[in-house]
């Protein structure tokens, strides 16, 4: 999985090396003595992610198959969801929106190159599982989909 910084942080004090140690973050030493710069790693967000998203109807609910490669640069997320319906057809959607790293959720649209149709995602990470709703406007209704995805190691 390729590695992204998210942010940087600066600290002065000697004792920071041992907390680093114990954190998902690379240390390197500045040539100044007593100081040590932290960068964090983003193996929060980037990489292929698989699950389902349903969808429920008045006719009933439906699954469909959901893979999504996404990448997290700095605050930005960018990718592909590919969503593939009952019948074996499958279509590659567009997404950019943006990560907030305090509550761990992404927030963004998907578009589709092949009919320029838009869908807003609202998405919660938690470790190695995602979670959230897609909602997206068709024949002039709105249609709530539920996603729950996991990493693909």
């Amino acid at each position: 999985m390729a590695m992204k910084t998210k942010a940087a942080c600066v600290f002065l004090a000697t004792g920071a090396l041992g907390a680093a140690a114990m954190a998902p973050w690379s240390a390197s030493a500045d040539p100044t003595p007593a100081q040590l710069t932290i960068t964090l790693t983003d193996d929060i967000v980037s990489g292929d992610w698989e699950g389902t998203l349903t969808i429920d109807t008045p006719q009933g609910s439906f699954d469909l198959d959901l893979a999504m490669t996404l990448e997290l640069d700095d605050a930005d997320v960018t990718g592909t969801f590919t969503i593939t319906g009952p019948d074996g057809n499958s279509q590659d959607i567009d997404f950019e929106g943006e990560f907030s790293e305090d509550d761990s959720t992404i927030s963004g649209s998907l578009t589709s190159p092949d009919d320029d149709s838009n869908a807003s995602a609202e998405l919660e990470i938690d470790g190695d599982d995602m979670t959230g709703t897609i909602t997206a406007s068709e024949g002039g209704q709105d249609l709530e989909l539920s996603l729950v995805a996991s990493r693909v190691e």
